[in-house]
């Protein structure tokens, strides 16, 4: 019964592939608090740490602190997001 049980769980806890949907998404790459202000004006974005010229942004989970030449993205649903350069220039392709 027990063995049963286990090749059921099995069959029902399998990881699966998945594939991302093919979306377009608007980016930034941080050069200054500013540029991000002008492009995104509904963002929400805080200097907290003029000396290293990182700024926090709002995001869905909490504060994140951006760092400059990460790049901002606007989600599907008006959210906003960093990305490190290396994970950014992996993912997404200019259209």
């Amino acid at each position: 019964m027990y063995i049963k049980f286990q090749k059921y769980l099995k069959n029902k806890i399998e990881v699966k592939n998945y594939r991302k949907k093919p979306i377009v998404v608007q980016a930034i790459r941080y050069e200054s608090i500013d540029q991000i202000k002008i492009s995104f004006p509904n963002i929400e974005v805080r200097d907290d740490n003029r000396a290293s010229k990182a700024i926090s942004l709002k995001t869905l989970g909490g504060r994140v602190e951006l760092q400059t030449g990460d790049y901002v993205i606007k989600g599907i649903k008006g959210e906003y997001y960093p990305c490190k350069p290396d994970i950014f220039e992996e993912s997404y392709e200019r259209v």
